[in-house]
């Protein structure tokens, strides 16, 4: 069985240190772990909250309305396909289909 993680949280510290006391911090801070990171594990979230005396719910709160944050890791590639109507009717489904048997998915 392999050890967890262990995260440096250091340079959490420094961005955490150069929002300290600014209304409305909690998204930089966020968005800049998550370039740390390359995602915002629940060690991270929780030392964010302890730092900036914010309520663990409302950081995770934050985490999960945005779109832009991620709570599990992701890959190197990220491959993105539209699925509007326009893109369905001009054959998308094919094409997401040709990508997953060229990449084994």
């Amino acid at each position: 069985m392999s050890q967890p993680e262990t995260l440096d949280l250091a340079p959490l510290d420094e961005v955490i240190d150069e929002f300290a006391g600014a209304k409305g911090a909690l998204i930089p801070i966020l968005q800049r772990a998550q370039e740390i990171f390359g995602y915002l594990p629940p060690e991270v979230l929780k030392h964010i909250a302890e730092r900036t005396r914010t309520p663990l719910s409302q950081v995770y709160g934050v985490v999960t309305f945005y779109a832009q944050f991620y709570l599990t890791r992701r890959g190197k590639y990220i491959i993105r396909q539209c699925d509007g109507t326009a893109c369905h009717v001009r054959g998308a489904a094919k094409i997401i289909d040709a990508v997953q048997r060229e990449l084994g998915l």
